[in-house]
């Protein structure tokens, strides 16, 4: 029996292979269309469920109640003063937490959507993007909160929103440097070419 060739290279383009060592989930398989769709559907799934948390189901009154029981037990001898204190700080870290992660599947959108429209963008404006988009969400998810009963919308909670993005966004960046560099001290040197 004859082998069928592939669709992509039945249609001229080279077939991808991830180096050894490398896998790539669905690379293969998706179109850099399809990839950049499905990286902005996680972006506003994403984005969706921070718009959700914001409502009046996740105010602090209604967190502490998992929180509060949890750092009990954690921490017994904690004094009442110091344990609202803990709680409220969890918040704080989550939205850090939060505005982190969007960023990072912001970059990756904009990235993608890039390869998928033969743009090349670079480091520092895929980072801008990124920035925008998430301080752009962080902002009307506290517009939203200004309009429910037990939670109030504050500047400062878009400020902080806004440095977990670039906290993220510089982790990536700092990786990046680290894996480029790790890289080329894996590569074998080269001879110079001038004869002895």
């Amino acid at each position: 029996m004859a082998a069928v060739p592939r669709a992509g290279r039945a249609r001229g383009r080279p077939e991808k292979i991830a180096p050894p060592g490398r896998v790539r989930f669905l690379a293969p398989v998706l179109s850099p269309n399809r990839r950049a769709f499905v990286a902005w559907f996680l972006v506003f799934a994403w984005l969706g469920v921070l718009l959700t948390a914001s409502g009046d189901s996740f105010s602090f009154a209604r967190s502490s109640r998992f929180l509060r029981p949890l750092l009990e037990w954690l921490l017994p001898n904690l004094p009442e003063e110091q344990m609202w204190r803990v709680v409220a700080g969890a918040r704080k870290l989550a939205h850090v937490a939060e505005y982190f992660l969007l960023a990072l599947l912001a970059r990756r959108a904009w990235r993608l959507t890039g390869v998928a429209r033969g743009l090349a963008f670079s480091g520092l404006h895929l980072a801008l993007l990124a920035f925008g988009l998430a301080t752009a969400g962080a902002a009307l998810d506290e517009y939203r909160q200004s309009f429910t009963s037990s939670r109030q919308g504050s500047g400062w909670d878009v400020l902080l929103d806004a440095s977990g993005a670039a906290l993220g966004l510089l982790c990536l960046r700092l990786f990046l440097v680290w894996r480029e560099r790790r890289r080329a001290a894996c590569q074998p040197a080269r001879p110079s070419g001038k004869g002895s």
